[in-house]
């Protein structure tokens, strides 16, 4: 709150007819006869225009009865009459304040500084306009000089603490709520405001107290009962956060972010005629909920809930939210924090119920790799299990078999030197893969999801190879197919030639996400992630096909925007696009209870230790799932990277190469399971291979391969380059297209 005005009455020998006016004027403006008041000085003036005092004093009446434009005409005037006027510098720009001048107020402000450098509450005034303008270490250090000269002022700590939570340093925040607490049990802004503070530590059971205790003192606040609804719904305690979105919209019945709330709390508890009615309410008021992009957006979901789904018109309610997901991608479009995974969670219950379960796992495992505590997500996600249980229990299909590489329409080449050749193929079957021979050999190298990886020596002409598969319930298929080879004479030690790319169809994205500043005093900051991701965005942009507008930059994001930006991507692409993904910042790896390692990007938003604040190699692999997307590279510099890749055949390499058709999921890691420093020997020889490379085309493989050598021959890391596990690598790889 602003600091009180001023009165400048003044006792002046000279003029008593108007001195006695101005007296009056004191007078009936004490008993807040204000408009008595500027009778008075009016009279004085029209006496007496020489004294500023006398325009201060009209202009402060004015100001109280909100007639600012007239108080700043005063002001103006004894500004005019004595630029030193020691008192109308602050009144003014209180004036111009209330007037939303902020730029202006806060130049006022700083002359009254000058002349009253110990008046706290000039610095208090002046902390609340730099906040409104966004500069919160300006507010924050005016705050501390507040505090210094009047410490005793509870408030100030509420409105510190807010400063403090602009600038993410939340711990210092809370300590600042909890001494305004102290000081003064009964402020209610103290406990909304700590509350918001805890929601961002996601210590959503403290923030729920909080605004508990906010409601006693204030029953009537409608945010505190939007802020303890989104808290409920952030743990899944649905039904708990409708009773207090619905008091929010009682309360302020015209705010319409409001009603958008309780609908996707409504639509999560799957009561979605009741959702149709609050729409129709917000459709009443011609209210929106948020900005127009979101509002738009957004309307796609509300829809599919309340008009496709109770209807059964489960295509067009897939239809709709994917044209929200869609929607979603540019930063300028961004939804409210939830808005996403509340669309990814009434898709996976529509898979469901389209019967699609792969998808509606993929799905609902995104959901929640956003935020694991969404209680309906998992019960849906029970639900497709289940459901898959049951039709596994009966399946009597043997497994579908494709064969991926060597492909069957080439001629494939055969040299004396290097016989073997790779074969990598998929089988799929709904209750899984349980083994897969060629040519009644045991393939060794099978994954989750039915790829299959191995080498076999073939000959020139046809070859035959006969793939069986059976799957989990004992239903086996075979399925022959003939690869023919052309023999060489010698094996040619010259690059591989990467088959033309047709670039007009081809979209390159990169999302560049660089953790730098840590919220979490106990996680030191790094130095050079943000640096890092600027000048490989930069490489991209100017030396090869990456457009700007495809590259998402994500700079000391949290977890969940960092998840969800993923998922989104990936969710949008088609089979002719290639995106990059980025990740500079701490990383670690912890093994299970199995024995297996787990590696963990940790965000800025992470506390120390707690790996559900982490980004998991399990995260970022149920985001690539499922991706129409023709390659995705992954680029890690972070310690313990090498967790996230699964182990390629040796001489792998040069077989794939060539394969820009086949899809790849590929991960380029500064390290294994080791720690990488900050300043990073693997970005600096990475960003100097992109620009150093001269060729029109060159594979993800190259490159690394380029500057292998380099880095360890000068870094104590081993940098890694392998396919993601259980994501779709058909042994493809990324082409960087040259501009």
């Amino acid at each position: 709150m602003l600091a009180t005005l001023s009165f400048c009455f003044i006792m002046i020998a000279q003029g008593q007819t108007a001195m006695e006016y101005n007296t009056l004027g004191a007078a009936k403006y004490k008993t807040k006869d204000y408009g008595g008041a500027i009778e008075d000085f009016t009279k004085a003036i029209a006496l007496d225009a020489s004294y500023p005092n006398f325009f201060c004093n009209r202009a402060v009446a004015k100001h109280m009865l909100n007639d600012y434009e007239g108080a700043l005409t005063d002001f103006n005037k004894a500004v005019g009459i004595d630029p030193g006027f020691r008192n109308v510098y602050f009144n003014r720009a209180n004036t111009k304040y209330a007037l939303k001048d902020y730029e202006g107020a806060l130049a006022d402000y700083d002359k009254a500084v000058v002349t009253s450098p110990e008046q706290s509450d000039l610095y208090s005034s002046r902390a609340i306009t730099k906040y409104i303008l966004n500069d919160y270490l300006g507010a924050l250090a005016d705050y501390n000089k507040t505090l210094a000269i009047g410490p005793q002022q509870s408030d100030m700590y509420v409105y510190r603490g807010r400063a403090k939570y602009q600038l993410k340093d939340y711990d210092g925040a809370i300590a600042d709520y909890n001494k305004a607490i102290r000081m003064n049990p009964n402020e209610p802004n103290a406990y909304y405001n700590r509350a918001n503070t805890k929601y961002a530590l996601k210590d959503y059971e403290g923030s729920l107290a909080d605004c508990t205790e906010a409601i006693r003192q204030n029953p009537k606040s409608a945010v505190a009962h939007n802020l303890r609804a989104i808290a409920y719904a952030k743990l899944g305690k649905y039904d708990k956060a409708i009773q207090d979105y619905d008091a929010a919209i009682l309360m302020n019945p015209g705010t319409g972010v409001f009603y958008f709330n309780m609908i996707s709390s409504l639509v999560r508890t799957f009561q979605f005629e009741k959702a149709k009615e609050y729409y129709n309410k917000l459709q009443e008021k011609k209210l929106a909920g948020g900005n127009e992009n979101e509002t738009r957006i957004y309307l796609y979901y509300i829809k599919a809930a309340i008009e496709d789904v109770p209807s059964g018109n489960y295509v067009q309610a897939l239809n709709n939210l994917n044209m929200a997901a869609l929607d979603y991608g540019d930063e300028s479009k961004k939804l409210s924090q939830g808005r996403y995974t509340n669309i990814l969670a009434l898709k996976g219950y529509v898979l469901l119920k389209l019967e699609r379960y792969a998808d509606a796992e993929t799905v609902l495992q995104q959901s929640l790799s956003i935020n694991a505590m969404q209680p309906d997500v998992e019960r849906t996600l029970s639900d497709v299990k289940t459901r898959v249980a049951e039709i596994t229990l009966k399946d009597k299909t043997p497994p579908v078999i494709e064969l991926l590489s060597p492909q069957l329409s080439r001629n494939l080449e055969v040299g004396e030197d290097d016989p073997k050749t790779q074969v990598i193929g998929r089988a799929r079957d709904l209750s899984g893969i349980l083994s897969v021979s060629i040519n009644n050999k045991q393939v060794n190298k099978l994954e989750d999801d039915g790829l299959f990886i191995t080498e076999l020596v073939l000959k020139p002409g046809i070859n035959e190879l006969v793939i069986t598969a059976t799957d989990k319930q004992g239903n086996t298929s075979n399925k022959t197919f003939k690869v023919t080879c052309a023999a060489i004479a010698k094996k040619s030690n010259a690059e591989p030639e990467i088959p033309l790319v047709v670039e007009v169809s081809q979209k390159y994205y990169a999302i560049l996400i660089a953790e730098k500043d840590y919220d979490d005093a106990a996680i030191p900051d790094l130095e050079n992630p943000v640096k890092d991701a600027r000048d490989l965005g930069t490489i991209l942009q100017n030396d090869y096909t990456f457009d700007a507008a495809n590259i998402d930059t994500l700079y000391n994001r949290t977890r969940e925007d960092i998840m969800q930006s993923i998922v989104q991507r990936c969710n949008t692409l088609t089979e002719n696009d290639n995106l990059v993904i980025f990740y500079a910042g701490h990383g670690t790896a912890e093994k299970d209870k199995f024995g297996d390692v787990d590696g963990y990007w940790i965000p800025v938003s992470a506390r120390r230790g707690l790996t559900a604040s982490y980004i998991s190699a399990d995260d970022i692999n149920k985001a690539l799932k499922r991706s129409n997307a023709r390659h995705i590279l992954v680029i890690a510099d972070a310690c313990f990277s090498g967790a996230f890749t699964r182990s390629l055949l040796p001489d792998a390499g040069k077989a794939i190469q060539k394969q820009y058709n086949m899809i790849s999921r590929k991960v380029m890691a500064s390290g294994n399971m080791e720690p990488v420093p900050d300043n990073s020997k693997f970005l600096f020889y990475l960003k100097k291979s992109l620009q150093e490379n001269t060729q029109k085309y060159i594979s993800a493989k190259d490159l690394f391969d380029g500057f292998y050598k380099a880095i360890i021959s000068n870094s104590d890391n081993m940098p890694q380059y392998a396919a993601i596990k259980n994501v779709g690598d058909e042994g493809g790889e990324f082409i960087f297209i040259r501009k």
